[in-house]
């Protein structure tokens, strides 16, 4: 399984300085290039993703945004179908997903995007992960998948088995701090908190964790 790099987040960080700095498509026009001829495509077509990713929230025209989100969901899958064990690029699609398909924007979302990758594609995306992880060596962003499955189970009603997703991912994935993509992988965990009112106690226990991952506290 390909994990979260440290060399991801220095990625990052170029593509943040360069989007806001130029707010152009010659960084795509490189990760594509390098995707036709580098040694991991896989890594290129995601690098291009979180490009259009950034340059979607950097532009206010609502033409534009529409590209850019195209253009990241288009590097997510093909990132994904050169390596379907990427598991940055399956959580970054899953995840994408996952948040344009709120009621105010599904039908929208049905003949917008240029990709046949549902909501229900996403929730098995996210099982699969798990599957991964556990194959894989232990890491603290792990957590984040448990969340993501928590979220979808809230969602759904289906209560215990979404207080279970995450009593399972405290329970199996090492307390530490996220390094790279931190700013990504906090969406779920984010979110998880807002929901989890109701449960106290569990919701104290995923704040502590959160702060462990991303150094809040």
């Amino acid at each position: 399984m390909r994990q979260v790099r440290d060399l991801d987040q220095q990625i990052l960080r170029t593509i943040e300085l360069a989007t806001r700095l130029s707010g152009k498509d010659t960084l795509l026009d490189h990760f594509r290039s390098r995707a036709d001829v580098g040694e991991h495509p896989a890594d290129e077509w995601f690098y291009y993703a979180l490009t259009a990713w950034r340059l979607m929230e950097r532009t206010g025209h609502t033409q534009r945004k529409h590209q850019y989100l195209c253009g990241a969901l288009e590097g997510l899958d093909r990132s994904c179908a050169l390596d379907s064990a990427h598991w940055p690029a399956v959580f970054l699609r899953s995840t994408i997903c996952t948040m344009l398909s709120g009621d105010d924007v599904v039908e929208m979302v049905a003949y917008l995007l240029p990709t046949d990758y549902t909501v229900e594609d996403a929730a098995a995306d996210r099982l699969r992960m798990l599957e991964l992880q556990r194959s894989a060596p232990a890491a603290p962003e792990f957590f984040v998948t448990y969340a993501a499955c928590a979220l979808e189970a809230l969602d759904a009603g289906r209560i215990d088995e979404a207080h279970e997703f995450v009593r399972a991912g405290l329970r199996e994935t090492p307390a530490g701090r996220v390094r790279a993509l931190a700013g990504m992988l906090t969406i779920p965990v984010a979110l998880l908190l807002d929901k989890l009112e109701t449960q106290p106690s569990l919701r104290a226990d995923v704040r502590r964790r959160y702060a462990k991952l991303f150094g809040q506290g």
